[in-house]
């Protein structure tokens, strides 16, 4: 068979993994009696220019004297031929996963040319075009779903390859940590070098490869006389490092595939890899053939130390690896690829329009429901809400938000939130907020105005007015948290056309109110009552939106729920109204709050929720009084909810500023040097940490405090245990070089999770099920 194999050419010269995976490929297809011919296509990716110009000659190839064409990576897929497989290593990163790691979130050319991007892929990819879909790992298509639900339409399978290399040696007993790479801030060089600084022996660590970011990564390694970097090394010099080797260490972040973990275990080695690192953690099987640890330097370090002191079990480690990759060879590559049918003789022409964006003429009507204020947006219930619906796309979405006054006084209220979204606000009434007081005292004085909403809001009868006159003219109706949803149900059971329903969940509130509520006989009948609602509501829904991985699977266990309707949409960070500052802006801010001079450790929370008041607790009677060197600032409700023997003995050390304006908010936390999470308990996301790493802070947090949030440990914040804090502070103060790295890395982290780019993904899950009902 005439084959032609398509791939792209680096105009830099520069050759990898993926270049001797195309000489593999090529040379297997050879072996089988094929003629083949390896087709480059010169792709420049220093510029946009040169990407574009680099799908236009993939798609103007003519291939027509070809049998079958194989595509590779991007963009060699928009070629056109009648017998087209596409074996994808992967599309153009910083245009997908990557793209909130290289890219400010507020460059609205780079987000035109990633959106341009995705239409060219899903066309080049688009399954009426390609016979059969090969991929090298589920990482490359788990990131393009990520970003486009289109992608779940594609049937890909997963054909791991092997390396080119094939004379590998026996292993001898090891006597260093190889660790082949290249040196690039996606292969997380950093995570192995600083992990030796809790390596107890005095083995050594030899990295190999160059790469864009190595004058750093010598840099960081240059006092530990253990760690040699060797540069670029040939197959022999490769292989018989990894004879001699007792373990090699591979840590990218969501690779594709890895042919390191391949060629360790080929070598008999065990692999050391990252839970976070795609496609190896699924190969290496933890315990058995290496080790999958979190992202965190101690983490390695401790694995590395165990197979120091046991090489019996490193040795079998390997050899179990080594069993592991017997049946990835060509042979069976080549058979995978050949075995598909021919589906098409012809493939349409590209139309004049076919990448032009479709546009809804008819805006969606969206209706918000929870039982509280917007504006001003202070707690984390608020801001999510305020946020999130906020920066939905205001030329495909109107929304109007549905809420309560809380308390006596205020009447209603209407008012513009941004150009797409009204805030309309409703009194409780008195005979409502009395009986919750009831409740409230026989529940222990417990906090209770949610929990008894889907009780008494029949007494304020004006809600439930506002909220029919909003349901009859919905398109889709959002509960935000689940307390007024047994009204909800109610208005949308008596309409002709139903609402699209979606559960904007905050937490899992059964676990939450069953943490507060459970100590009483009457708390307990609340407590049951939210898990009624809330399982009612979730089975109800059509869509369901979690704050955190953790949350997605507790919804499904406790409630028996498919996970196919759930969507993460994590809480954001404010990244354009609040940025880094000087040293000298710093100070000055210290100085406006009465902080000059002095070491500040700020803690920004609601009282009134169990998980932030012990912390605020634990901070009073703890922290300040074992650091009087730190002056700690707490900021927010929570302070009124402290207890008066706390207030009354609070030392000098400590500030409580309470509920203070937004703009105020920002500059306390631009003013302070530690941000502090010290919860033990709760679901979701804590909105408060969004703050902290927008203003580049160096972030303190318990495990809990840090779900649903990608941290890496002494990278973009520090993960303690409660009993951990006061030496992680020390830790910090003591190591300016750390904080600089840190606070820097906070910030790009806060940038992955900018509240418009959330918006938008939940925004266009809307508009998929809304088009997939029709």
């Amino acid at each position: 068979m005439k084959i032609a194999v398509v791939t792209p050419r680096n105009v830099t010269g520069e050759k990898g993994g993926a270049e001797n995976f195309y000489e593999g490929l090529v040379g297997a297809l050879k072996n089988e009696g094929h003629s083949v011919a390896h087709i480059a296509v010169p792709v420049d990716e220093s510029c946009f220019e040169g990407i574009l110009e680099a799908y236009s000659n993939c798609f103007y190839l003519n291939l027509d004297a070809y049998d079958l064409v194989i595509s590779t990576k991007a963009p060699t897929y928009m070629v056109r031929h009648r017998n087209h497989v596409s074996y994808l290593l992967h599309t153009i990163r910083v245009f997908y996963d990557m793209f909130d790691v290289e890219f400010s979130s507020s460059d609205r050319e780079k987000k035109k040319q990633r959106r341009l991007i995705h239409e060219f892929d899903k066309y080049g990819l688009s399954p009426s075009r390609i016979k059969k879909h090969f991929v090298n790992g589920a990482p490359v298509y788990e990131r393009m779903i990520a970003v486009d639900d289109f992608w779940k339409t594609v049937n890909f399978e997963v054909l791991h390859h092997p390396p080119k290399i094939e004379n590998f040696k026996e292993p001898e007993e090891g006597k260093f940590i190889f660790f082949p790479t290249r040196l690039h801030r996606w292969k997380r060089p950093d995570l192995i070098i600083n992990a030796m600084k809790y390596v107890k022996s005095n083995i050594r660590l030899i990295i190999s490869g160059r790469g864009e970011d190595e004058a750093y990564y010598r840099q960081l390694a240059k006092h530990d006389k253990r760690i040699s970097f060797i540069g670029w090394i040939n197959d022999d010099q490769l292989v018989d490092l990894y004879s001699k080797s007792l373990v090699v260490p591979f840590v990218p972040v969501n690779e594709d595939y890895g042919l390191i973990t391949i060629e360790a275990f080929q070598s008999k080695k065990p692999v050391i890899t990252c839970s976070d690192s795609g496609e190896p953690a699924r190969i290496v099987i933890d315990g058995l053939s290496g080790f999958v640890v979190e992202p965190d330097p101690r983490e390695i370090a401790m694995k590395i130390n165990y197979l120091v002191e046991n090489p019996s079990h490193a040795r079998k480690m390997g050899e179990e690896g080594y069993k592991l990759v017997q049946e990835i060879t060509w042979q069976n590559v080549i058979n995978r690829l050949l075995s598909s049918e021919d589906k098409t003789d012809a493939v349409e022409p590209l139309e004049k329009n076919e990448f032009f964006f479709h546009e809804t003429s008819k805006k969606v009507k969206v209706v918000v429901t929870d039982n509280q204020i917007l504006d001003p947006p202070i707690g984390g219930g608020r801001v999510r809400i305020y946020q999130l619906y906020k920066n939905f796309d205001p030329d495909r979405f109107d929304i109007t938000y549905l809420g309560t006054f809380d308390w006596l006084g205020p009447e209603e209220r209407e008012q513009k939130l941004a150009d797409n979204f009204t805030e309309t606000l409703v009194p409780m009434t008195v005979p409502h907020i009395a009986i919750d007081k009831i409740f409230s005292r026989l529940c222990g004085r417990k906090t209770t105005l949610d929990v008894t909403i889907p009780l008494l809001m029949k007494f304020t009868p004006r809600y439930q007015q506002k909220l029919s006159e909003l349901c009859r003219e919905a398109d889709v109706v959002i509960v935000s948290h689940p307390w007024v949803y047994p009204y909800v149900k109610e208005e949308i059971k008596i309409l002709d056309k139903k609402p699209l329903l979606i559960y904007d969940s905050h937490n899992l509130e059964y676990n939450i109110k069953k943490e507060i509520l459970n100590s009483t006989i009457v708390g307990r009948y609340l407590v049951n009552n939210v898990y009624r609602v809330e399982k009612e509501l979730v089975h109800d829904s059509d869509l369901i939106f979690v704050c955190s991985d953790e949350d997605l699977r507790a919804f499904s266990e406790i409630y028996g729920i498919d996970s196919k309707k759930i969507l993460l949409v994590p809480n954001g960070a404010s990244v354009d109204s609040v940025a880094p500052i000087s040293s000298d802006e710093k100070e000055a801010l210290k100085a406006h709050y009465g902080f000059e001079g002095k070491v500040t450790a700020v803690f920004l929370a609601s009282g009134g929720y169990k998980p932030n008041d012990d912390a605020a607790e634990y901070i009073c009677k703890q922290l300040a009084p074992s650091l009087k060197n730190i002056t700690f600032i707490l900021v927010g409700s929570v302070c009124d909810n402290l207890k008066s023997e706390i207030k009354n003995s609070l030392g000098e050390n400590v500030v409580l500023m309470g509920v203070v304006s937004s703009e105020d908010k920002s500059k306390i936390l631009l003013s302070s040097d530690i941000a502090l999470n010290p919860v033990t308990q709760g679901s979701g996301t804590n909105i408060k940490v969004f703050d902290y790493l927008a203003a580049g802070l160096n972030v303190i947090t318990t495990p809990v405090g840090s779900r649903g949030i990608s941290f890496t440990n002494l990278e973009n914040g520090v993960i303690a245990e409660l009993n951990d804090f006061q030496a992680s502070i020390e830790m910090l103060l003591n190591d300016p070089l750390l904080r600089e790295k840190i606070s820097k890395n906070a910030r790009l982290l806060a940038e992955k999770y900018n509240w418009s780019d959330i918006s938008r993904t939940a925004g266009e899950k809307i508009v998929n099920l809304m088009e997939n009902s029709k």
